[in-house]
């Protein structure tokens, strides 16, 4: 990690839930006293801890992989975590189907401030087009160590598209892809990040590995389509506009599940699930657009349900740390509803 984050306790928290067979290894180059003080009580979770400056991000990936143990990989950033059971999903396809070499899954995102507020816009096993476009979730992939080997392990020089480029090579080496239908992963996506970025080096290296693949027609939309998502990012202009010429079209309802601007016309399905000490007494689901109804299923079969007034419901529920439950969100009306976010309180 190149610097503190709140998260890393949820982050840490979500590994150590994953069971017997985890082996965590932590590359620290914030210098930040907060990260040492956090990780003491891990301990027991950690096989390998390396604090100080590195050559950057993959770099750190690469060596926490040489210095792991197991032969089922992935990474995760301070700021990301795992569904509980999202590691043994994994290790069951890989077991089941030995002709597959990388199983990918879906992820949720959250803002800044931890609220849930949909999922990843567009998580697919990849195709040909993975050359030009990047469908996977990075926190919710994991790849046996061999396909990694095979094609010598992540492009350390890389800083912003080292995953993209890696599955770009796994797909090109002939490997295997499959998905898993469950959502593995949370990714907080907060204004400024690196992730959202596009400054000249991020787009050097877009540039650079799409060039040999793409034609200059495709070039210029991926380009286009990242600045866009740099104003978005800075503005919420795009989403608005893009919310508003959906107003009267079918929203973003595709077989029960939120899309990219969390617009859904028919019932679909949001998986929770918080880290920490402490039970939650209540939940509060934010919409935009008409009334909605909204359901918990919570793990020992126990339901609650609320409507929304002025676009506000509450939920009285009981969740204990490493729980998961699942939202099911219905309009009222024919109205697409822009799902804004769901916090844990």
């Amino acid at each position: 990690m190149g610097s503190y984050h709140p998260a890393l306790k949820w982050t840490l928290d979500s590994l150590q839930a994953q069971g017997d067979g985890v082996s965590v290894a932590v590359l620290d180059a914030s210098g930040d006293p907060r990260v040492a003080e956090t990780l003491t009580a891990y301990e027991p979770l950690i096989t390998y801890l390396r604090s100080g400056k590195d050559a950057g991000q993959a770099a750190a990936i690469a060596e926490g992989w040489q210095h792991g143990e197991g032969d089922v990989l992935g990474w995760l950033n301070a700021d990301d975590f795992l569904y509980p059971g999202a590691l043994a999903a994994a290790r069951r396809v890989l077991t089941e189907r030995t002709d597959v070499d990388v199983v990918t899954g879906d992820s949720v995102f959250l803002d800044e401030k931890g609220r849930f507020t949909g999922f990843h816009p567009g998580v697919n096993v990849p195709d040909a087009r993975i050359l030009t476009s990047n469908p996977i979730s990075q926190p919710s992939t994991f790849i046996r160590r061999s396909a990694i080997d095979r094609i010598g392990g992540i492009n350390r020089d890389l800083h912003y598209t080292m995953d993209w480029d890696l599955w770009s090579r796994l797909h090109s080496a002939g490997c295997r892809f499959a998905s898993h239908a469950d959502c593995l992963s949370g990714v907080r996506i907060a204004r400024g990040t690196k992730t959202m970025g596009f400054g000249a080096a991020r787009r050097r290296e877009v540039l650079n590995l799409i060039a040999p693949r793409a034609s200059a027609v495709r070039k210029a939309k991926v380009m286009i389509g990242f600045g866009l998502q740099y104003i978005d990012d800075r503005t919420g202009l795009v989403s608005r506009v893009l919310d508003a010429a959906r107003d009267d079209k079918s929203g973003g309802d595709v077989e029960g599940r939120l899309v990219s601007l969390r617009a859904f016309k028919g019932p679909v399905k949001l998986p929770l699930v918080h880290y920490g000490n402490s039970l939650v007494n209540q939940l509060e689901i934010i919409g935009q657009g008409g009334a909605f109804g909204v359901t918990v299923q919570g793990a020992e079969a126990e339901t609650a349900y609320a409507e929304s007034v002025d676009g506000v419901a509450r939920l009285a529920v009981s969740m204990a740390p490493a729980e998961m439950i699942r939202l099911t969100l219905v309009p009222q009306g024919s109205a697409a509803i822009r799902l804004k976010s769901v916090a844990i309180i």
